[in-house]
């Protein structure tokens, strides 16, 4: 392999210290889990972040240490308050209304990602799209290890216009098991199962509409939406008419 000059080797490295740092901190908080459930989902995560420190090593040839100051810090948040993971989607979906003003939404770029999916959608624009237009966004080298209803996803129910969105890169494993997730009130809680909670999760969906989160009286349209690169790992997908 060809060598590196110390500009691309510097950020090859920044990149294994931030890959070796989020193994330790995924690590430390399967240990304060409270169900099992959410231990194991924590431990595949520390794994992959493992797993992607050791490519990024294989290019430096350099071993790479930690950040502690960013592990522990997140390590004893996490013990006083408990394992917590406020969902991209939310943060993706009330950006529009509560930081820009409503107005437009632009140039967002998301990479390098790993996505344990439970709930909705894991890579989304949507639902509450309460902005003149949201353009220019970019998911790249992200990898979703778990998908619960869509692994990418553009939903406009408001106003908003969305365009110009590029998914790159993006690594999606389907599980076996399809079932839908059900809101768990305590360990062991069981329910029974309709034959359409076993539908299997859509790769992709666009969807222009309303629902019980709309603000907006005017809908919007989607243009221009890019897939590159889309690798999938499954036995078997939703069947798309």
């Amino acid at each position: 392999m060809k060598a590196l000059d110390k500009k691309t080797k510097k950020i090859i490295m920044e990149f294994q210290r931030s890959e070796i740092t989020e193994y330790f901190v995924y690590k430390a908080l399967s240990r304060f889990a409270k169900l099992e459930h959410n231990r194991m989902v924590m431990k595949k995560i520390s794994d992959e972040e493992l797993r992607h420190y050791h490519i990024w090593h294989s290019y430096s040839g350099e071993k790479v240490k930690p950040d502690n100051i960013k592990r522990w810090f997140y390590v004893v948040v996490s013990a006083v308050f408990g394992v917590t993971a406020r969902p991209f989607a939310e943060w993706q979906r009330n950006l529009g209304t509560y930081v820009c003003g409503g107005k437009a939404i632009h140039d967002i770029q998301v990479r390098r990602c790993v996505l344990w999916n439970d709930w909705g959608k894991a890579l989304e624009i949507g639902i509450e799209t309460v902005a003149d237009e949201i353009r220019d966004v970019v998911f790249e080298d992200c990898d979703i290890i778990h998908v619960s209803y869509a692994a990418m996803d553009v939903t406009t129910h408001d106003r908003a216009t969305c365009k110009n969105i590029l998914f790159r890169n993006i690594r999606v494993e389907f599980d076996d098991d399809f079932t839908l997730p059900q809101c768990l009130d305590r360990n062991q809680h069981f329910y029974p199962l309709q034959p359409w909670d076993k539908e299997r999760p859509f790769l992709f969906t666009l969807s222009v509409g309303q629902g019980y989160v709309t603000v907006d009286t005017a809908r919007g349209h989607i243009e221009d939406v890019s897939f590159e690169n889309i690798e999938v790992t499954a036995r078997q997908t939703r069947r798309v008419h």
